[in-house]
């Protein structure tokens, strides 16, 4: 119901499947105040901040052609018509990506005064809302 619609509209603008620049300005305020986003940068630039990626074996690496001659068709181990590129080489490429420029601190901030701010509403609602009809 009310819940999945919530989750669902804080996926969209956490700026994972949506980017903060795809976002229309008169939606753009969703990003901003989601409560899932901060949390997620925190976790991502905790891990990726100064990662160094490589693509061993190939693997996770795209093969780029680079021969016009007609047999390299369907040739990927071929090194004289594809060469592999390893599409990421740092983990602060996958940061800039995605905008995430602030710091790991920054990003525990914010999620503590989510955290802090929503409890503060709930005991607030518990305190003053009488739910039991008399």
């Amino acid at each position: 119901g009310v819940f999945t619609l919530l989750m669902t509209i804080q996926s969209l603008f956490a700026g994972f499947l949506v980017k903060e620049a795809n976002i229309p300005d008169y939606w753009v305020w969703l990003y901003y105040i989601n409560s899932v986003r901060y949390p997620l940068s925190f976790f991502c630039v905790n891990e990726l901040d100064g990662l160094d990626v490589s693509c061993p074996g190939n693997e996770g690496a795209v093969p780029v052609f680079v021969s016009s001659n007609s047999s390299c068709v369907g040739q990927l181990n071929d090194p004289n018509c594809f060469r592999y590129y390893c599409p990421i080489t740092s983990g602060n490429d996958v940061l800039d990506q995605f905008n995430m420029t602030q710091s790991v601190g920054f990003y525990l901030a914010i999620t503590v005064v989510f955290v802090g701010g929503l409890r503060l509403i709930n005991i607030m609602l518990f305190s003053f809302v009488n739910w039991v009809e008399k």
